[in-house]
This record gives C-alpha cells, structure tokens and sequence, in this order.
C-alpha cells in the first residue's frame, strides 16, 4: 500500500507491519514530510519494482523496520527497536 503520488518524492519511508491480510506484504510506503495527499493506492511488487527498481533491496526485511530513502539511496534502517541499523550494513 502506498499513499497516492508518494513516489515522486525525494523523501519516502517504508514500512513493514504484521498482522496484514494474506498476499499481502505488509510494506506501506509515506511522505516524510505530509504535504502529499491522505489518498491510498494498493500496487502489487512488481509494479513498484517498475517504478522504484532501488527498493528492491529492503523487500526482505522482517515485520516491524522503517526504511528511509532519499531519491534512490538509502539513509536510514530502523529495526523493530527503533535502532538505525544502516550504518553497521554499509561498513
């Protein structure tokens, strides 16, 4: 699930919750700032893929992490304790 228009932000976080429906992935992708509208759109992974090839890198990622991407880079990895795990991956 993605909030309408968000993939044409430079700031994007996605989100991995449990405790979704079945087929569903559980990733809901946001703004980091709000002034994109409250609208939701439900896409499948491929096409997201299509459209943001770099987020193919966090797809794996338990339940319960926080990315943060800035344009296609990553700039943070929350794992489910709120700790920004990125900078250890990257060393």
């Amino acid at each position: 699930m993605i909030a309408k228009n968000v993939l044409q932000q430079e700031e994007v976080y996605l989100q991995r919750s449990s405790g979704c429906d079945e087929g569903d992935s559980g990733w809901y992708i946001g703004p980091i700032n709000e002034e994109v509208s409250g609208e939701l759109e439900i896409i499948y992974a491929y096409q997201l893929l299509k459209m943001k090839p770099e987020i193919i890198q966090v797809l794996t990622l338990p339940y319960n992490y926080l990315v943060v991407f800035e344009k296609d880079k990553i700039k943070a990895i929350l794992n489910e304790y709120d700790v920004d795990i990125w900078g250890e991956i990257v060393k």
